[in-house]
């Protein structure tokens, strides 16, 4: 069925007793809309993570910053010492310096009202699904949990205000939701160098 325009993320974890190869075949639709495209496959060794799920370590896994709807991007942290905080930010995963997390930098160039995506693969709409996230900041600049149906406006589903040094968790249920969809982390800025 129809995907849509954007890029969609698919995962599958390949078993076998003996040796194998893979084999991409696209079945095409009876119009000229029909087209198929693939790009960045990846093989590793073991299980594919849960889609969606990322401790942020080694990369962004299957979450992306966007190139529409906001104007800057999130970026992997390391030890970094962010606006606000009191020495340097330790990770939640790790819990040392050297341990990765994501944050929105507020600093110049931005402004006020300034927004960053940063943006979950495909969900399908028939399981709810529970949305676990830990964060912290030292701001008033609330950090928004939206879920955009594919090619549909995003709404809000939680809008995360509490503040404080220590990482917090805020966990949310997502369903009923009337097509896939994708969920976006957002964080607007208030005041610009102030909203890590």
């Amino acid at each position: 069925g129809d995907q849509g325009e954007q890029w969609n993320m698919a995962q599958v974890t390949l078993q076998s007793a003996i040796t194998f190869q893979v084999t991409f075949e696209a079945i095409m639709g009876s119009n000229i809309y029909s087209d198929i495209a693939i790009d960045d496959i990846t093989v590793i060794p073991g299980q594919c993570p849960g889609l969606g799920n990322c401790d942020f370590e080694d990369s962004t896994c299957t979450w992306q910053n966007t190139a529409t709807g906001d104007n800057f991007d999130w970026m992997q942290g390391r030890g970094s010492s962010l606006s606000g905080f009191n020495g340097m930010v330790m990770d939640h995963t790790l819990n040392t310096p050297y341990g990765v997390y994501m944050y929105a930098h507020s600093a110049a160039p931005r402004k006020t009202g300034d927004k960053a995506w940063l943006v979950s693969p495909s969900f399908d709409n028939t399981t709810a699904r529970c949305l676990t996230l830990w964060y912290k900041m030292m701001n008033n600049a609330p950090l928004h949990i939206n879920v955009q149906p594919v090619e549909g406006t995003p709404t809000n589903l939680l809008t995360i205000s509490q503040v404080g040094q220590d990482w917090q968790m805020k966990r949310v249920t997502i369903n009923n939701q009337p097509k896939n969809y994708r969920v976006i982390i957002e964080q607007v800025v208030q005041t610009p160098g102030f909203s890590d």
